[in-house]
């Protein structure tokens, strides 16, 4: 006799984690989770007494300590006496310890037309987050419960890609919500139950707000605020700081800057958080840097300190309000914890990029490195301050000690990050192209080829690079390669597309609320997307677009010409853009920019597959030749 298990994903951890129960779309045939009264028999189906489906053939191998046995039987019992029973279902559940990993699953077996209910959680997720806490526990096996409640297991998904991410996120919060109510009736604290998401954190098990969009599960934080309601903003600040460093991974500095500006006005003493408001807005206003602020770029490459663990802008070139805020962030986080090597860094690199008509202080960059270079700990610090502190002695026009710095880092720090390494090849060539010897020349004409040839062309560094080489090409009689000779077999890093701008010039990012997306870009044309869930397509004909949302923005597609391009830039600071992308352009320009990919999945409809280029985070769709459609979005990995 066959038997079914119709599984629904746990809501403690990522799917596309690896962590989370047997996600099915729709009920298969398995034999992987046994239930009562079903024993599972090596390579097959369970076995039944005949006439007795409620009593198993041989008893079950128990798997966890004894403790945790006793602590499973102990919680789910008082769990259950509050818990109403789901009608067509052999109630009550079956809980048991099996599996590997950190995980949890709500499933139903099949057995002679009758449904056995089942909860499951694995010994890891006892051993390394429930921890003999009963509170916790209770937490998770409610949260299970409460996917049973309401009716999630039975219930098939058969749609595609990113609208499966939408049913799940909606059914997350659901059980959330349920299993919240269910573990307070039974008298457990669901203080000391949340614990459950922090231990999940300090596992590595870790979400935020734009990427779990492709997920089945919406972030930690967002699940916190809904459940406990006493500590909302507590959850949403720390949220918000999540969000913030990850939007500075993706160079998304204006949205990061957000981000932390939101964090410092709830928490004025965090240090860490101004010392990563001053790098997003100290890299915002780099990054809109344009070529007629070539002079930023004539003193050697600057490399960024990074941050504490670029969305288009319309206005490009110097802005001073931005620079001073940034340097005022900057140094709040110097006063808030002094000798920083990464605040004192970007406080130099600030410096050195001081807007034009302010004048560069070369000798306050050149104060604030020297500091970093003495307070620095590690390689990786003591490596990006020597090669900013290089380019502060070339601003001074201490040529000597920059060679001298230079020459010694590789001894003083070892084996160099790739990104510095290729960087002070660009100050090395423009500190020997000031020398009279022409040996020295001769280095520098063969640095700057070494470097065009290994930097993103994208960048402004490497713009002025090829000026400076060319020149000194012809100083030496010798001849210059053409830019696209040193580019070929460079192919740039290109820029993770995040939003889309609207013709009024505003954003709209993936993960934004959609209470966001309708103050930004208004009232649009919205139509159910998933029945049963409250996932719609909300429609903008003057746009040219159309948004996948929930509670957030899932999916945005490019469905029209009169929508604005994409730019696709550089992921590297101040780089340009490569091209854009638009409806109605052909496929090989579209290769052209973004090269091959092999990875076509359905998304939105089914037996319709888009090219998806997962380092972007699009998804482009093509007929007879031309792209017909654009998406932003973020697909679980597969």
């Amino acid at each position: 006799m066959k038997r079914h298990l119709y599984t629904v994903s746990a809501g403690v951890l990522l799917g596309s984690a690896g962590c989370c129960g047997n996600n099915s779309s729709s009920p298969t045939p398995t034999s992987e989770t046994p239930a009562p009264p079903l024993v599972p028999t090596p390579g097959g189906p369970a076995n039944l007494s005949p006439g007795s489906p409620n009593k198993p053939t041989e008893p079950r191998i128990e798997k966890g300590t004894p403790e945790d046995r006793k602590l499973l039987a102990t919680v789910s019992a008082q769990v259950l006496e509050h818990c109403p029973k789901v009608s067509n279902q052999e109630w009550p559940p079956q809980f048991v310890i099996d599996g590997d990993d950190v995980r949890a699953s709500a499933s139903l077996q099949k057995a002679e037309h009758k449904l056995y209910p089942v909860i499951t959680v694995t010994a890891d997720l006892m051993a390394k987050v429930v921890e003999g806490d009963e509170h916790r526990l209770a937490l998770i096996l409610a949260h299970e419960l409460g996917h049973h409640l309401a009716g999630h297991v039975l219930n098939e998904r058969v749609s595609p890609g990113i609208l499966n991410s939408a049913i799940s996120r909606t059914n997350e919060f659901e059980a959330d919500r349920i299993g919240a109510e269910l573990m307070l009736k039974a008298q457990f604290s669901l203080r000391r139950g949340l614990v459950v998401f922090d231990r999940l954190e300090e596992l590595g098990y870790t979400n935020w707000t734009f990427k779990s969009t492709g997920d089945e599960h919406p972030k930690w934080d967002d699940r916190r605020a809904a459940i406990d309601k006493e500590r909302v903003k507590l959850w949403q600040v720390m949220g918000e700081f999540t969000n913030g460093v990850e939007w500075l991974a993706a160079n998304k500095y204006p949205a990061a800057a957000i981000c932390f500006e939101s964090v410092v006005s709830e928490f004025p003493k965090s240090f860490e958080s101004w010392a990563n408001l001053g790098f997003a807005r100290l890299m915002h206003y780099i990054d809109k840097l344009d070529d007629e602020d070539n002079f930023h770029f004539q003193n050697g490459q600057i490399v960024t300190a990074g941050f504490f663990k670029r969305e288009k802008s319309t206005v490009r070139g110097e802005d001073v309000d931005l620079w001073k805020s940034a340097i005022a962030a900057l140094q709040r986080a110097e006063e808030l914890q002094r000798g920083q090597p990464a605040v004192l860094t970007n406080l130099g690199i600030a410096h050195l990029v001081t807007p034009q008509r302010l004048g560069m202080d070369a000798e306050a960059a050149h104060g604030f490195l020297f500091k970093a270079k003495a307070a620095a700990k590690d390689p990786e610090a003591l490596s990006l301050a020597i090669a900013n502190l290089a380019v502060a002695e070339m601003a001074k026009g201490e040529v000597k000690n920059a060679r001298i710095l230079l020459k010694n880092l590789v001894k003083d720090t070892g084996k160099l990050d790739t990104e510095v390494a290729i960087a002070i090849k660009y100050t090395q060539a423009l500190a020997l192209a000031e020398s009279k010897t022409n040996e020295d020349r001769q280095s520098a004409f063969k640095l700057f080829e070494e470097y065009l040839g290994s930097a993103s062309p994208l960048s402004r560094w490497w713009a002025a690079a090829y000026q400076q080489y060319a020149a000194l090409a012809k100083e030496l009689a010798l001849e210059a390669k053409k830019p696209d000779e040193l580019k070929r077999g460079n192919r740039p890093h290109l820029q993770l597309v995040t939003g889309i701008n609207l013709k009024n010039g505003k954003t709209v990012s993936i993960g934004d609320t959609t209470k966001s997306l309708l103050e930004l870009a208004g009232p649009g044309r919205a139509s159910k997307a998933i029945p049963n869930t409250n996932a719609q397509r909300i429609r903008y004909e003057s746009e040219g677009l159309e948004f996948l949302v929930d509670e957030r923005v899932l999916a945005i597609m490019v469905v029209g010409s009169k929508a604005n391009p994409i730019a696709i830039r550089g992921a590297e600071v101040s780089t340009i853009n490569a091209g854009e992308l638009r409806v109605g352009m052909p496929e090989t320009a579209l290769v052209a920019l973004l090269g091959q990919t092999v990875q076509r999945p359905e998304i939105l409809t089914p037996n319709v597959r888009y090219l998806y280029y997962r380092a972007q985070g699009l998804a482009v769709r093509v007929a007879a030749g031309k792209v017909v459609e654009l998406m932003v979005v973020q697909l679980p990995q597969a």
